[in-house]
């Protein structure tokens, strides 16, 4: 096996590539330290709580998948405060992390701790219908909205709320993409009777970002059976993504029509008073000491989505502590404000579409074709011209990107970024379009 440190190193030449901003690398990640491998999971020591709930809340995934990227291998993740820990503890931690219905982070997202508002009134009550009688009436249930809005917090209060009242009843939540790789790694080792079975056998389903397995057709044929399975069973089943079904690219037309078969209710960005109630349930759960003078100033001045809002704070507390101050103040909150916040406003607009658009009318290239599978030479161009461009104009995965372009996987999308990069140091005419793009896109 490859040495841990060298794992990790070479993991981290993805992860710096999907963050943003190099405050937020250095502060949570650089100073992660791997120290060591047991029962399918690499170990971390991080120096305070707040680093540990940091990563397992905002980063968690994205580690998981540049290991993946490094070894081919899926680990799962374990965050310590230092590296010592009981024997016993430890290995109670690493039973629960292989039981599917048991989650370490998830506990803290309830019913209790989600604000409601317009924005979200509807998703809650059909969320607490189905917590209350799962497997009646809404079934199933898809969520939908814009990243960071609380979809996967409402999943998670489903669950616990089932744990508490419901106990004997058996819960499964997975990720789309999780989904697909299990399959894939079943049918490599022969092992698909006992991946069906994980699947069908139990009670309540949850499936987040349901919409990654659009255009896989062995992955969409596989859910299509087990939907049925669970379904025909009265089975509770619930999922995620980030549109309606009926707006999924891709997306086999039978599981338009099944996942339209219960209840589709979508999530909006928060309303000014729901944002400031979000706040302060935040600032709350956190510990953190703010005025609602102030919560009221950061709604005046921030615009990101809720699990931004959440990671905005916990940078805002730790800086507030550094600073020694009793209640965090305005001055520290517009400090925050201008490390946290790196993108402009009117950046943030740019969409994939947007730049298809522009793509395909200077490559003079369909839209159609960009997004298709065609391998002709000049349409490959113009589609990794497009993947480049979202990448350093979005703030999108490599994984969301790919969504957009047929349903590409993370490695796929990375090596088309790299293609554009070296093709531009040789070829003058095609630094020129990606300049000239680049300059229109931001204008």
């Amino acid at each position: 096996m490859i040495p841990l440190t060298d794992i990790w190193k070479k993991a981290c030449e993805y992860i710096i590539e999907e963050i943003s901003s190099p405050v937020s690398y250095r502060t949570w990640i650089q100073g992660a330290n791997p120290y060591k491998v047991k029962s399918g999971n690499i170990y971390f020591s991080v120096a305070t709580t707040v680093n540990k709930n940091m990563i397992e809340s905002r980063y968690s995934e994205l580690i998981i998948n540049s290991i993946l990227e490094v070894t081919g291998e899926k680990y799962g993740i374990v965050v310590t405060i230092g590296e010592e820990q009981d024997d016993e503890e430890t290995e109670e931690k690493e039973e629960k992390k292989d039981d599917s219905s048991i989650h370490k982070t998830s506990t803290k997202y309830t019913f209790d701790n989600f604000v409601v508002g317009s924005s979200n009134q509807f998703a809650h009550a059909a969320a607490l219908a189905v917590a209350e009688s799962p497997g009646y009436g809404y079934n199933p249930l898809f969520i939908y909205g814009g990243s960071g809005l609380g979809k996967t917090h409402l999943m998670h209060a489903i669950e616990n709320y089932i744990h508490e009242n419901s106990p004997k009843l058996k819960t499964t939540f997975i990720t789309a993409e999780t989904f697909t790789i299990e399959m894939i790694e079943a049918v490599q080792k022969k092992t698909t009777d006992s991946f069906r079975e994980k699947y069908r056998k139990t009670d309540v389903l949850f499936v987040d970002d349901i919409h990654f397995i659009a255009g896989k057709v062995a992955t969409e044929e596989e859910f299509h059976n087990t939907f049925n399975t669970l379904f025909d069973s009265d089975k509770q089943i619930v999922l995620t993504s980030d549109r309606p079904p009926e707006e999924i690219a891709n997306l086999a037309e039978r599981l338009v029509t099944r996942f339209s078969w219960g209840v589709k209710c979508d999530i909006q960005p928060p309303e000014y008073e729901t944002k400031v109630g979000i706040l302060k349930q935040k600032a709350k759960d956190q510990n953190i000491n703010i005025s609602t003078e102030t919560i009221l100033y950061i709604s005046d001045n921030i615009n990101i989505n809720v699990r931004e809002l959440e990671g905005f704070l916990t940078t805002l507390s730790a800086y507030s502590k550094v600073k020694r101050e009793e209640e965090v103040t305005k001055e520290t909150v517009d400090y925050v404000i201008s490390k946290y916040i790196s993108v402009k406003e009117e950046e943030r607009t740019l969409t994939p579409k947007m730049i298809i658009t522009a793509v395909g009318k200077l490559f003079r290239v369909s839209e159609e074709d960009i997004v298709s599978k065609k391998r002709v030479k000049e349409i490959v161009t113009a589609r990794q011209a497009a993947i480049y461009l979202c990448k350093n104009l979005t703030e999108l995965s490599f994984n969301k990107i790919g969504e957009y372009f047929g349903g590409m996987d993370h490695s796929t999308v990375m090596h088309s970024v790299k293609k554009i990069e070296l093709l531009k140091e040789n070829d003058p005419e095609l630094k020129e379009k990606i300049n000239t793009l680049t300059k229109d896109l931001k204008n």
